[in-house]
């Protein structure tokens, strides 16, 4: 249906404006003296579940200057910090994963 698929992309776009705002976090990146080259990849799933549909939204982050640990030290503070963010990690169909190389 056309219509269900341009609020999909819509909502897509949304999510994904969200997950960027949210992990570049320049208050972040500047109260740790960090250059801003955090690259992130967010993807977005709509998946059929028992009463209709669901998002399901996959953020993977890749943080070029920073060990894995350092890095999900930022990620909790950003996911902290952002009042979005406070409503989006306690969801169990969004993820937030720090990695070295992405898988989508």
């Amino acid at each position: 249906h056309k219509g269900r698929h341009s609020l999909f992309l819509y909502n897509s776009e949304i999510f994904y404006a969200f997950t960027q705002d949210i992990l570049r976090s320049r208050l972040v990146e500047r109260g740790h003296n960090l250059k801003p080259d955090t690259v992130i990849h967010t993807a977005v799933d709509n998946l059929k579940d028992t009463t209709g549909y669901k998002f399901v939204v996959r953020c993977q982050i890749l943080f070029h200057e920073l060990d894995n640990e350092q890095a999900q030290q930022m990620v909790d503070e950003a996911l902290d910090t952002c009042p979005v963010a406070k409503l989006l990690k306690a969801n169990e169909n969004v993820t937030f994963e720090v990695v070295d190389k992405f898988s989508f």
